[in-house]
């Protein structure tokens, strides 16, 4: 099904300008808590605040798009696949197989709960034909969960999340 945003107003999903929050560098659940005063992106630049805030609605909408939370995410009727002007923010990649076995998947969606006012990024990866390992990344507020997805966008594709249109393949990175 395409993706077709509706709106509504009464947004839970407003930011507020000020420090940004950067999670810690570790593997696993992450705290989100830190704050600093200038958000480093995915592609190693430090941008200030208004940069994220131009790619985050913050418009008084709230944009709902019809893709479907991931089959395997355990609380996917409390939540939704978060979205705001540039479109839905899920992520299903394939890493082509090279040497003749099976290709891997790599899925990630920011998942939005509104009546808890929290977002969640969620990954689940594997060889293609299996279920995979699943699991969440980071739970807190949009900006510091946000942050997560953006880098590990870039991480796992080489590309820049608000440059997606343009999406190349890298060697050794998944494809859209």
């Amino acid at each position: 099904p395409s993706s077709r945003p509706t709106s509504r107003t009464g947004s839970q999903a407003n930011l507020t300008a000020g420090a940004e929050l950067r999670p810690p560098e570790h593997s696993g659940h992450m705290d989100t808590t830190s704050m600093y005063s200038r958000f480093s992106m995915a592609d190693g630049m430090s941008y200030a605040p208004s940069v994220l805030e131009g790619l985050i609605v913050d418009d008084g909408q709230q944009y709902n798009y019809s893709d479907p939370v991931d089959s395997a995410f355990p609380e996917r009727s409390d939540y939704h696949v978060f979205g705001d002007r540039s479109g839905p923010w899920t992520f299903r990649g394939t890493l082509p197989s090279t040497s003749g076995n099976a290709n891997k998947f790599y899925v990630m969606q920011l998942l939005e709960n509104t009546a808890r006012n929290t977002w969640l990024v969620w990954c689940r990866q594997g060889r293609e034909g299996s279920s995979g390992q699943s699991g969440v990344v980071v739970k807190g507020q949009l900006r510091p969960v946000a942050e997560v997805f953006l880098k590990k966008f870039k991480d796992k594709t080489g590309n820049s999340w608000m440059k997606r249109g343009n999406f190349r393949h890298f060697p050794n990175k998944y494809v859209m």
